[in-house]
């Protein structure tokens, strides 16, 4: 039944209330007593499945049974229990446990040992686990417990019960149940409360999670209020996770506004607090966050490092399911932004098993949604339409902040199509919804027949630093030589090219070098070498085919098609052209008749 929390609370005629917040959150039970409330009179009972841990009785019990502890293994339990979403520092163990007492070495390490030791003994193996050089941290698997079914929200006397760790741990679940409007007016009540109480601290710990909320739901001016009051309640505040959570975010603006410096320094800053507090879920918010940065800033090398460092801390499951989906997400889309399919197909198959093993969450929306893009890359484009349509509804009503995203990937599966009025369509909704689709409409208007207008929009994107050119790099250079051959601006073709070559890292993926090789072979037919751009786009055929990319293969054939007839090989023109309808058809690609 994973955690059970048992507040000692003053109810009018002695009445038992019971409360279920979220999906799989835990139970709020407010138990009856006599005078005015305290923190101080706070005792708890943890149950997991067949594991209670009654702090009033002080007794631990698994299947039933009571299992004899001595007075300091329990408080070491109850204290790894309270502090489970994260690895618990050694020091911190001894600070709590043996308070003002001085220990001898190994004192913890067979206190830990005895602990296991009656785990073991009741057959519940590998309770508590080790992380070398870190610490301790109670684990239990929840795979197994009952679904709880919602119950009404809290109001804002019961969340002023909890302590700052509970209160995240209640918003992070109801988020990933995919309720976070149900957050905002009970936290807005708790805030006021705070400030009247003077609980400084507290009152930015609540403002932070309303500007986390307003954050997903898109209002960005509600967002940054909360977020500048948070900070001004935390000056001269000594550091602390607050802080640490707010630079999260406040890196997160930074990316909105395109100022990847302040961003990349705000991502530093969110690492290095989470590390030095051991909470695991800031520390690899920060280091993902570093990975996406340094590859918008074309370091790929390090990008690399970073993201693959935070993806070996989700796998291994020392995250809360909300940093969890938020780490996941990010590393699927830079494997696509940089159109690396087979990493991004890996991490989705892993995010998906995640997913399933939490139960109903709202990111299954967007494992939908990277499944759909995947489903596009190979040909099939009726059921990746379907699926990213069913996203737009559901990530519309639970994930706001992601629907402009949404909306990019149903123009690109609609442009591959060959609908391009529903492209542009799609891609003006992204545009209105604060994404940047620029790169996009380039490929659009060049589609259309217009390239002297791509190459215009497309400029215009890289002399803006969009945000669709520093985060598709790669591809939207490839992109540029493209529309810039077609438009007749040969030198900055061949300017870009030359910008390629000169940074490998830019297009170490087997798609972007099968970009940059038909781009290639695109400036070297619009330079008369007509014998040298046949068997560049034949080798670009072949790269796409081996990829199992039936579409961009197919507009290669065209374009090679195109090149065979007007330099009289008739016969090879039409097997090209033929082959490429074959594969539109069975894609189901619009054919002008």
């Amino acid at each position: 039944m994973e955690l059970v929390l048992v507040w000692a609370m003053m109810l009018p005629h002695r009445e038992t209330q019971i409360l279920r917040p979220t999906l799989s959150f835990p139970y709020f039970i407010h138990a009856v007593s006599h005078g005015r409330m305290s923190l101080k009179q706070t005792t708890m009972l943890h149950c997991f499945q067949f594991i209670e841990i009654d702090e009033p009785k002080r007794e631990l019990r698994v299947h039933g049974k009571p299992q004899p502890l001595q007075p300091r293994i329990f408080d070491l339990l109850v204290h790894l229990v309270r502090h489970r979403d994260r690895v618990v520092p050694k020091d911190e163990l001894l600070d709590a446990v043996w308070t003002d007492v001085m220990v001898a070495d190994g004192a913890l390490q067979r206190a830990i040992s005895l602990l296991r030791s009656t785990f073991q003994q009741a057959g519940a193996d590998d309770v508590i686990r080790t992380f070398p050089r870190h610490g301790y941290r109670f684990c239990f698997d929840p795979a197994a417990d009952d679904v709880i079914p919602p119950k009404p929200d809290p109001n804002s006397n019961q969340l002023l019960a909890l302590n700052d760790h509970s209160l995240q741990q209640w918003a992070q679940k109801v988020q990933t149940g995919g309720r976070d409007e149900t957050l905002i007016a009970p936290l807005e009540e708790a805030f006021a409360q705070l400030i009247d109480q003077g609980e400084r601290r507290r009152a930015a710990w609540t403002a932070t999670l309303l500007a986390h909320i307003r954050m997903e739901w898109r209002d960005a001016a509600l967002s940054k209020g909360w977020y500048h009051k948070a900070r001004r309640l935390l000056v001269d505040q000594p550091p602390g996770r607050e802080q640490g959570y707010l630079d999260y975010l406040g890196h997160r603006f930074a990316i909105a506004e395109n100022d990847l410096n302040t961003a990349l320094a705000l991502a530093e800053s969110t690492r290095a607090i989470g590390e030095h507090l051991h909470d695991a879920d800031l520390e690899t918010l920060g280091l993902v966050s570093i990975g996406e940065i340094h590859l918008f800033l074309n370091r790929i090398p390090s990008a690399m490092a970073a993201l693959e460092e935070a993806g070996a801390a989700v796998s291994a499951r020392i995250l809360s399911p909300w940093a969890g989906g938020i780490i996941y997400c990010a590393l699927i889309y830079t494997c696509m932004t940089r159109s690396d399919w087979r990493r991004a197909s890996e991490w989705t198959d892993q995010f998906t098993r995640w997913g399933d093993h939490l139960g109903p969450i709202s990111y299954n929306g967007l494992c939908r949604l990277h499944r759909a893009e995947l489903l596009t890359i190979q040909g099939k484009l009726e059921e990746a339409e379907q699926e990213i349509r069913t996203c737009i509804e559901i990530l519309a009503k639970h994930s706001p902040w992601v629907e402009g995203e949404v909306w990019r990937c149903l123009g690109e599966t609609l442009l591959a199509k060959g609908d391009l009025a529903g492209a542009q369509h799609a891609f003006t909704t992204t545009m209105e919804l604060g994404w940047d689709a620029q790169l996009e409409l380039a490929q659009l208007k060049l589609a259309e027949g217009q390239p002297k207008e791509a190459l215009k929009r497309l400029s215009r994107a890289f002399a803006e630093n969009s945000y669709s050119c520093n985060s598709r790099r790669g591809r939207a250079l490839s992109h540029w030589i493209v529309i810039a051959a077609r438009a007749g601006d040969l030198d900055l073709a061949r300017k870009t090219l030359a910008e390629i070559d000169a940074s490998p890292d830019t297009i170490s993926t087997p798609a972007l070098k099968a970009l940059v090789e038909g781009a290639r072979a695109e400036l070297t037919a619009a330079e008369g070498r007509t014998a040298a751009a046949i068997a560049g786009f034949r080798n670009t055929v072949r790269l796409w085919l081996d990829m199992g990319a039936p579409i961009p293969a197919a507009q290669t054939r065209q374009r090679l098609g195109e090149l065979l007839a007007a330099d009289g090989a008739a016969e090879l023109a039409h097997i090209e052209f033929a082959a490429a309808e074959k594969a539109f058809r069975e894609a189901g690609v619009l054919i002008a008749s």
